[in-house]
């Protein structure tokens, strides 16, 4: 069964990469530079394989869905989702959300890119703790304001935010 849900997974329903990279192409020699907030150029090493915006990647349509926030948000933390907010989010379900949401961009990643090798999110431990960093290196457009710094971090962190509040209220 999971051999022929990885065949439809990966042959069905998926449009030819948005990036002509090498069939050896491995996670770890990707690296994504956001030029604005809705478009990334694509790297192999040194080589550009050109720009992409969130729509033609299918990360969303008239807006960014989750999984493109969550790209950004990444970026921002050069990989990692901020530590200091995922340890204000006591409620299972709030982190459940988040983990969700980590699956569905590895699985977009995995579509969009058709990299067959390995996984974009690394399992780490730290402090009896484990996290996911992401392989991919990230960079953000040209220096952003802490402003704008933290709008991407409330965007993503809303809900989950909201239900931790709820929570430590009751």
């Amino acid at each position: 069964i999971l051999d022929k849900e990885f065949k439809d997974h990966n042959d069905s329903n998926i449009s030819q990469s948005a990036f002509d990279l090498p069939s050896n192409t491995k996670w770890s020699d990707l690296k994504f530079r956001f030029v604005n907030p809705q478009e990334i150029v694509v790297h192999v090493g040194k080589k550009s394989f050109g720009a992409a915006t969130y729509d033609k990647l299918e990360f969303g349509g008239d807006k960014p869905n989750k999984q493109w926030r969550l790209l950004r948000l990444l970026a921002l933390n050069r990989g990692d989702l901020p530590r200091n907010l995922m340890d204000q989010i006591i409620d299972g379900k709030a982190r459940n959300r988040i983990q969700q949401q980590k699956r569905q961009l590895e699985k977009k990643l995995i579509k969009v890119l058709r990299i067959s090798n390995g996984k974009p999110f690394l399992k780490t431990k730290q402090d009896d703790d484990y996290y996911y960093r992401m392989v991919i290196q990230l960079e953000l457009e040209e220096e952003i304001s802490i402003a704008e710094q933290e709008q991407i971090i409330r965007e993503f962190f809303s809900k989950a935010l909201q239900a931790t509040a709820t929570l430590n209220s009751a």
